[in-house]
């Protein structure tokens, strides 16, 4: 008989449910950090306001709702989640944050602007961006920007690889800023449009030899490889051979050690050597012969050597395998036609840039399907030298009539401009005859980025990158109250409460 004071009972319900609801909490606590650090992250409801989802939706006393760093829910009849932190909007609009598709922001001096000259492949735009330009970030924050391409630079030919960053925070590193979405995004080219004809010429021509000299990489590479599984088969055989004679593996490591003595000794020729008194080297095969791989003494084949690594021709070599677009700067039209020969001769995928004479070409640029992206077009109309001198008021007007698709970013010419990507925005608008400005740069820009199917709209799955407006994005009276970005509020109006 068990004594009473150690008899079990069975719990009650209540306990019952409080040990299942404690083992349920170790379960998420012992799951992976990212996925109990979504679950555990309080939910955020933004309510009472406006929301322009940029998907085609107009939701008015609607609610967003936050979860970790993406958006759960969108609409105007959600009950928002338990312990949800609600966030009034006042009768405000929501809109996703704007994109800049074209920006210098977080880089005091341009990448690869002291570096002149094609072959800059490997330049990366985003190891000059600064993480902690705290006061440039708000002032974007102010103007409702929350994403951009960042630039490689504006040096002549091969300026690097553009990055599409996310101004959202890391929640380890504050106040660090900016998230990488992408980080090859573009090949970037400038065709010198400010400079000299003949300077001109010269980079076109720099640039032209880089995609040829990629070419002729990639043949060295495929050669190469050739080599290497005609190696492996030889040695195979070989192997064959030496077990039908009955040649040890012992016998056969002595050989092997003493072949170059003996070839020493015995002053012959290596293949190398013979190659080079040829006047070519131990490489190089003749039209039309197939190379067979070099033999020790024994007649044991050996491994080709592996050519050089070029990573600046391996990174050109993804554009003309359609992995990687181009985007090409040219502001004059002769230089646009000689983008479009350029893109023609190797077949790549493009977008150009600047584009102020655009309007002279546009037949040819919709025949192509090519995109373009104008740099500001807050400028003044007095000026007509230089590059502009050309330039037309109506581009963007011209080039939707020829159905030539446009986008407008800050130009990647000054760190400050990207605050005025809206103002741009409306100008290309009205310029054009029509429009939604605020779609052109977040649903469009981000489409144009190759990245809307994760920022540029407010949909269920999206990154929580948006912005809360006292008012109509577009009335001038309007301000930006708040700003979220993975998720986290990053800024807020100093009056709003």
């Amino acid at each position: 008989m068990v004594p009473r004071h150690i008899r079990r009972t069975a719990p009650s319900p209540a306990l019952a449910r409080m040990i299942a609801i404690g083992l349920a909490g170790c379960c998420v606590i012992m799951a992976p950090v990212p996925g109990w650090a979504q679950l555990l992250s309080r939910p955020v409801a933004i309510h009472n306001a406006r929301i322009l989802t940029m998907d085609g939706d107009e939701i008015h006393n609607g609610m967003l709702v936050i979860q970790g760093e993406t958006i759960s829910a969108v609409g105007s009849h959600i009950v928002p989640p338990l312990l949800a932190q609600k966030v009034d909007a006042q009768g405000g609009t929501v809109t996703p944050g704007l994109i800049d598709v074209a920006s210098l922001l977080g880089c005091s001096s341009p990448p690869g602007s002291s570096s002149g000259g094609s072959g800059q492949a490997v330049q990366r735009a985003e190891d000059a961006f600064d993480h902690y330009a705290t006061l440039d970030f708000i002032e974007v924050f102010h103007h409702g920007v929350t994403a951009i391409y960042l630039s490689p630079g504006r040096s002549p030919g091969i300026c690097g690889t553009g990055a599409i960053l996310r101004l959202a925070p890391d929640p380890g590193r504050d106040p660090f800023l900016g998230i990488v979405l992408r980080s090859e995004a573009a090949l970037a080219i400038n065709l010198a449009s400010t400079s000299q004809p003949v300077a001109r010429l010269k980079t076109l021509a720099a640039v032209r030899k880089q995609f040829r000299d990629a070419l002729e990489y990639r043949k060295v590479m495929e050669d190469y490889q050739e080599d290497v599984a005609e190696y492996q088969k030889q040695l195979k055989e070989w192997h064959a051979s030496q077990e039908k004679k009955g040649v040890g593996k012992d016998q056969e490591e002595n050989q092997g050690r003493t072949q170059e003595s003996d070839t020493t000794k015995e002053g012959k020729t290596t293949p190398s050597r013979m190659a080079a008194l040829e006047g070519k080297t131990a490489d190089e095969k003749s039209p039309g012969e197939k190379k067979e791989p070099d033999k020790g003494k024994d007649g044991k084949p050996q491994k080709p050597q592996r050519p050089e690594r070029k990573p600046d021709l391996d990174i050109v070599l993804k554009t003309l395998d359609r992995k990687l677009p181009v985007r090409i700067l040219a502001h004059r039209s002769e230089d646009i036609l000689n983008a479009i020969d350029l893109a023609e001769e190797f077949s790549f995928d493009w977008i150009l840039e600047g584009a102020s004479e655009s309007h002279l070409v546009a037949k040819e640029l919709a025949a192509l399907k090519v995109p373009v992206i104008f740099g500001s077009l807050a400028q003044s109309s007095i000026r007509r030298d230089d590059i502009f001198r050309r330039s037309s008021m109506n581009s963007p007007q011209q080039l939707s009539e020829a159905g030539v698709p446009w986008f407008v970013g800050s130009g990647a010419e000054n760190p400050a401009n990207t605050r005025f990507i809206a103002l741009d925005a409306q100008i290309a608008a009205a310029r054009s005859g029509g429009g939604n400005p605020l779609e052109a740069v977040t649903a469009r820009a981000a489409d144009a980025l190759g990245v809307g199917q994760q920022i540029g709209r407010l949909k269920p799955g999206f990154f929580a990158d948006f912005v809360v407006w006292s008012g109509d994005p577009l009335d001038p009276a309007t301000k930006v109250r708040r700003v979220y970005a993975g998720g986290r509020q990053v800024y807020r109006q100093p009056s709003d409460p």
